[in-house]
């Protein structure tokens, strides 16, 4: 596995518990963003990238405000052409997000149309800044209706490499609050070093469950008895998992989140 792999970089942090100035920065460049914790950033939703330079890409969005621009100081940065070093921010509350300008060169879009006062952010919505577009995708989409009939994934998605085609957000403990990307292929998930998903919880065995993703299926593979899977409230088997299952896993608890 390569030294840049999207969770590698989970294991070489050092973990600090929230309020500590030496906790991890949490908005950085996308690969790295399986490593942010404190439950004051909790994440609200996601951009994810549906064109040119961060194709397939996720940009978390945590409670709070978060920058974007091309500058390495912009709390999300990004590289897409005609995008001004501080070209926009997100105000995000557990139920809200606002997009406003920042008097860039190119302006802010959303579904577009020219956003030059703050707007919020519906479940679906694209975003555009520069060249580059972006889907709102929310934690917990509510009213979404306009978007349920339609995929939010785009074509081609299958095919970038490391691309994120699902989450899972942990509900309880800890890192509640902190969601890890599940990308195409075997997601390893344990408390063991170098796992594409690595969890440092005592209660999690070394290797403790896989994900094999597809864009087409998601299923869950066992290799511990200490987990349990819930649909709607109701236990089910290990197998094909939906958007909305709930995952117990020693101590913890996480929602499985599907980008679709």
């Amino acid at each position: 596995m390569s030294s840049d792999h999207h969770c590698s970089f989970v294991g070489k942090m050092n973990w600090r518990k929230q309020g500590s100035s030496l906790h991890p920065t949490v908005h950085i460049l996308s690969v790295h963003q399986n490593c942010s914790a404190a439950a004051s950033n909790q994440t609200v939703g996601w951009l994810v990238g549906l064109n040119g330079a961060h194709f397939g890409e996720d940009f978390r969005l945590t409670e709070g405000e978060v920058s974007l621009g091309s500058g390495w100081d912009a709390d999300i940065v990004l590289t897409s052409p005609e995008v001004s070093r501080t070209h926009a921010k997100i105000q995000s509350t557990a139920h809200m997000s606002v997009v406003q300008d920042c008097e860039s060169g190119s302006g802010v879009y959303v579904n577009g149309e020219l956003a030059a006062d703050p707007r919020a952010l519906m479940h679906g919505d694209i975003v555009k800044l520069g060249l580059g577009e972006f889907v709102f995708y929310s934690i917990s989409p509510a009213g979404d209706e306009h978007v349920r009939s339609r995929s939010l994934r785009p074509a081609g998605l299958q095919n970038k490499k490391d691309a994120t085609l699902a989450w899972l957000v942990c509900l309880s403990g800890d890192l509640q609050g902190t969601d890890f990307r599940l990308i195409a292929g075997s997601n390893r998930i344990g408390s063991a070093a170098g796992l594409e998903v690595s969890l440092p919880d005592p209660n999690i065995h070394a290797a403790h469950f896989i994900i094999e993703c597809s864009p087409e299926r998601f299923y869950l593979r066992k290799q511990s008895a200490d987990l349990q899977i819930q649909r709607a409230g109701l236990p089910v088997e290990a197998g094909v998992l939906k958007d909305g299952d709930v995952i117990r896993a020693g101590a913890m608890t996480m929602k499985m989140r599907i980008f679709s």
